[in-house]
């Protein structure tokens, strides 16, 4: 569990300059509190595939004080984040990880649910060489929209993270290797 108070917080703040033209400001906007839960969560299904999971569960309350409408904004938030791993031999592995982020406020609206899938195939040629084959934001999933919501401003912002990456690379490690020794005991 967890409780967290700032203080002073800096947010960014859209206003009209006129009818056309919309200033992007960064004020103070006070106080905010948070509080949850957080539940890590993993386990390991036969020998091969080993998983971890994570959620936020959490209540936050923004003072609006300082921006004109004032008053307190509050709502419940949820991300859950997650990987599983498939070791099909000591050389193999292949990993899938996802995120999702439920609705979250902000100082003027909120930012609407947001997710994604990445995956991952790893192998291991020899100790110091591996090489790497991954896709990150399977189904091109990865945006992000954020809605103003106030008395006199309303609008609607898409944005995009990356979009979809195809990865291959090798990696070698020079030197530093880790050595270990057997220690024995005994009688003379």
């Amino acid at each position: 569990f967890y409780y967290r108070q700032n203080y002073n917080t800096i947010v960014q703040v859209n206003s009209f300059l006129t009818p056309q033209i919309i200033l992007s400001t960064y004020e103070n906007l006070g106080d905010s509190t948070s509080g949850g839960d957080a539940l890590p969560a993993g386990s390991q299904v036969g020998a091969q595939l080993p998983w971890r999971a994570n959620a936020n569960l959490s209540h936050q309350e923004l003072q609006r004080s300082a921006l004109g409408g004032g008053g307190t904004r509050s709502a419940d938030a949820y991300t859950v984040n997650g990987v599983l791993e498939y070791r099909a031999t000591d050389k193999d592995l292949i990993q899938i990880a996802g995120n999702y982020a439920g609705k979250q406020i902000n100082a003027q609206g909120y930012r609407l649910p947001t997710g994604v899938l990445n995956m991952g195939y790893q192998r291991k040629f020899r100790p110091d060489l591996i090489g790497i084959v991954a896709v990150s934001d399977i189904f091109d999933s990865n945006r992000q929209v954020t809605v103003q919501d106030t008395t006199n401003l309303y609008g609607t912002n898409y944005s995009r993270v990356t979009g979809r990456t195809f990865i291959i690379g090798l990696t070698r490690t020079f030197g530093g290797r880790f050595v270990t020794t057997e220690v024995s005991s005994g009688q003379k």
